[in-house]
């Protein structure tokens, strides 16, 4: 659903009538804002600590807007995440094909350790505020345009323009949210039922995010196991 859909959808169960509000209406405003606080509850799921398939992504798949370096400069060690950035959940690769330098992830207090070493790893160093980077320790790239990559969680998209679409599986948990906040002052028992119906829908999503793939043993595969030592 896009951001206009969900927006009429929840004007169209709250009025009961389809006299939708337009961009710049106070309540299309305060609506949005609502609908990006479910967003984040949907994000971060707290209480559950859910990490959700949508969120996966590489940097190589990543917008441009977002300024994460994804290709190499010869003897820099040191290259910014995409802003969405939140932790890798992969080696960093350097290079294609048989060419590749694969390079472990070690916690910035260890890469003292690591000097000199000659062991292909990479740390961490950053923050939401300031932004995150990749840090290479070992072998150093030295030619310009070798590709960069990394699997990582994202922070989830926030929808700002009416063609923009949600990541969550179901994005009526964030309609029935949405209307559970706006109802809430003036019937406490319907508010009661919409929050009931976004938690419903919430559970879903985190039950089929959480449940083995169809016809596939409950097995962890290592693709590239070895690499870094």
């Amino acid at each position: 659903m896009t951001l206009t859909e969900i927006l009429n959808l929840i004007h169209t169960l709250l009025e009961k009538d389809t006299d939708y509000p337009t961009s710049s209406d106070e309540d299309y405003l305060l609506r949005l804002e609502l609908l990006k606080d479910a967003v984040m509850i949907w994000e971060y799921d707290n209480e559950n600590g859910t990490l959700w398939n949508e969120l996966y992504t590489t940097l190589q798949d990543s917008d441009v807007l977002l300024l994460g370096e994804k290709v190499t400069v010869a003897g820099q060690s040191s290259y910014d995440c995409p802003s969405d950035f939140v932790f890798p959940s992969s080696y960093v690769k350097i290079g294609t094909g048989d060419t590749t330098v694969y390079y472990k992830r070690i916690d910035p207090k260890e890469a003292p350790n690591y000097d000199n070493s000659g062991v292909n790893v990479y740390y961490i160093r950053g923050n939401k505020k300031v932004g995150f980077t990749i840090n290479l320790l070992g072998t150093i790239p030295s030619t310009n345009g070798l590709a960069i990559d990394y699997d990582y969680y994202k922070s989830a998209f926030q929808p700002t323009t009416g063609t923009d679409v949600l990541e969550m599986a179901d994005p009526q948990f964030s309609v029935y949210w949405v209307l559970a906040e706006l109802v809430k002052d003036d019937d406490p028992g319907l508010s009661t039922q919409y929050q009931q119906v976004s938690l419903n829908k919430l559970d879903a999503m985190r039950m089929r995010n959480n449940q083995q793939s169809y016809g596939q043993d409950n097995l962890i595969f290592d693709p590239i196991g070895g690499f870094g030592k």
